[in-house]
């Protein structure tokens, strides 16, 4: 175990508690006893609620190293790592940002092979949420999603007109909904008349394809066919506006994905799908966007991306970008009447003060793992944001 079984929600404790009891042995994480007297072991101690604040004697091992941009701190702790051979710290990369790992390639470093999120994945956004357009009654918020899009198969007139009907008015096709679409489309003619380049068939031709189609009961099913229909077609735009826009290879993505997804949907012997099935179907293809632009190479240095995954000690540990946020929010999800209901069913609930001790633990956990030298990278600006 990583993390104090006490601290973990009640499921994994069932679950661990019930492999004791078949005679598997469960080791917990090891105590926390060694502090030497160092400015690290001092640090260990008090956060271990051993001491109180101390003094510190400036000997290399607790390092806070500031900078004014990340970018700018990755350079100089690659130069540093070059300069320096015999250093092979252990790093802590919580974003997904290939900054340290680009750094590293332009020094001639070992690349650390780092997954980072899609560049396509905003882009992507659209494979979850065109089948809402398939259901009745229509998810409002998940049309509100789509027209907000940076890129989506509509035109974009259009899509911010649309989103500024649904904020004033929720709910779609409605009165009002239909004197704003005419009121559109009347200008959208005289702006044709001087512009050449608008195609106001082909704009129609998209509004009736996503907003006038068959619908189906969200608690039945939708032919096969149906749903093929809405990936082919969103295939074939991202395809043909890559063409004009071909400096934007989230479009290769998503048209590749769409493909899939089609793909896919041919392979299967059912005729109707279901929204759960559907939407298994396209997280089957959506979750593997994150790419690999570099393999890992032979003499890179060791890296974790969540604080509680160092499983064993590690000598000297870098902490990349030492500047992580709280959540936007840490409220209960559940009513007091619901928790009292649960607990009489022996099914207790972690709370936000739970959670937070979890949170409180892993987050201490790096340090504690660390034996001779802690370095925390702290930058005033990461990924262009203060």
């Amino acid at each position: 175990m990583v993390e104090p079984l006490e601290l973990l929600p009640y499921h994994w404790q069932r679950l661990f508690t019930s492999l004791r009891g078949q005679g598997v042995e469960i080791i917990p994480p090891p105590l926390q006893d060694r502090m030497p007297d160092t400015d690290l072991g001092r640090f260990q101690a008090f956060l271990a609620g051993k001491v109180g604040p101390q003094p510190l004697d400036h000997d290399g091992t607790l390092i806070l190293l500031r900078g004014k941009r990340d970018t700018d701190l990755g350079s100089y702790l690659a130069a540093l790592l070059r300069r320096n051979p015999s250093f092979h710290p252990c790093f802590l990369i919580p974003d997904k940002s290939r900054t340290l790992d680009e750094a590293f390639i332009q020094e001639g470093l070992p690349s650390l092979g780092i997954q980072p999120a899609s560049l396509a994945r905003p882009t992507l956004q659209a494979l979850k949420l065109i089948p809402n357009f398939l259901w009745t009654p229509v998810d409002p918020y998940k049309i509100m999603e789509f027209v907000s899009l940076p890129l989506k198969p509509l035109e974009t007139e259009l899509a911010n007109r649309i989103a500024q009907q649904m904020a004033q008015t929720p709910g779609i096709l409605g009165e009002s909904w239909q004197v704003m679409l005419g009121q559109y489309f009347s200008e959208l003619e005289e702006r044709a008349l001087k512009d050449s380049n608008l195609d106001v068939r082909e704009i129609r031709q998209q509004y009736r394809f996503w907003f006038e189609r068959r619908r189906f009961d969200v608690a039945g099913s939708v032919p096969k066919n149906e749903v093929e229909d809405i990936f082919q077609y969103l295939f074939i735009w991202a395809k043909k506006t890559l063409e004009q826009k071909s400096n934007n290879p989230s479009l290769l993505m998503l048209a590749e994905q769409a493909k899939q997804i089609v793909d896919l949907l041919q392979t299967l012997p059912e005729k109707e799908l279901s929204r759960l099935e559907l939407e298994r179907i396209v997280r089957t293809v959506y979750e593997p966007a994150p790419m690999q632009l570099n393999l890992r190479e032979i003499g890179s240095f060791p890296y974790v991306h969540q604080p509680n995954a160092l499983c064993a000690p590690v000598r000297e540990l870098v902490w990349w970008n030492f500047t992580q946020n709280e959540p936007d929010y840490f409220f209960s999800r559940w009513y007091d009447h619901e928790r009292a209901w649960l607990q009489q069913l022996n099914i207790p609930l972690n709370s936000p003060a739970d959670q937070n001790a979890l949170l409180g633990f892993q987050r201490r956990h790096p340090v504690w793992m660390t034996q001779h030298r802690l370095i925390l990278v702290i930058p005033e600006v990461a990924e262009g944001v203060p």
